[in-house]
């Protein structure tokens, strides 16, 4: 995609590139990713986001607001094409929702969607001011209390493949997503990645490991 930084059409920004009218609007979820995300972790070593740091020193970061679910539709799948075109892995795109949009009707509304991101090999989730979702180190810190409701879209890690003995999938979400975790892993090379990768078939063929 040319010149993904400036195209004011896909209305996302890059995080070095914010424009003056929007500011404000982006100031506090900007001041999380930049500096509590690349702080220093309380209850383990490295920083509170291990990615975020070198995604912000590549300018692989993208920020962009959404008034609407038709707003926030278009966006994701914006976001998707913006990270492909991207081509980090360390690389991130953050909706920021709109007050008057209706976060749980939302996630029912895109139940296809997110099956389609998932598939395509990206994470998806929802994150705000309230989503009590604490950290695997401390029942007591929640460092996904975001100061803004938004939608967070980025590539797959290797790492992500530990979701699956969480509860953080359910059953047509888990299928999408091995069939994402295979479709952007499958032909690494690397030993650790192929061992998931097979544990991957595995489980999406219906066995267990």
């Amino acid at each position: 995609m040319e010149n993904i930084k400036h195209n004011e059409a896909l209305k996302l920004h890059s995080l070095s590139n914010v424009p003056a009218q929007h500011t404000v609007l982006f100031s506090e979820i900007k001041k999380y990713l930049t500096e509590f995300l690349v702080s220093e972790h309380p209850f383990r070593s490295g920083n509170v986001c291990p990615y975020m740091g070198d995604a912000i020193k590549r300018d692989k970061v993208w920020l962009s607001e959404a008034k609407s679910q038709q707003d926030t539709e278009k966006l994701i799948n914006d976001s998707m094409q913006v990270l492909k075109d991207a081509s980090y892995p360390n690389s991130v795109s953050v909706i920021v929702l709109d007050k008057n949009i209706n976060v749980k009707s939302l996630r029912e509304n895109f139940d296809t969607l997110i099956g389609k991101i998932l598939s395509s090999g990206y994470m998806f989730a929802i994150f705000g001011p309230k989503t009590k979702a604490h950290s695997e180190y401390s029942d007591d810190y929640f460092p996904f209390d975001t100061p803004n409701t938004v939608v967070v879209i980025r590539p797959m890690t290797i790492q992500d493949f530990d979701l699956i003995n969480t509860n953080a999938l359910g059953e047509r979400s888990r299928i999408n997503f091995l069939s994402g975790y295979l479709h952007r892993f499958s032909s690494s090379k690397n030993l650790a990645t192929h061992t998931r990768v097979e544990k991957a078939k595995l489980l999406l063929n219906g066995n267990s490991f």
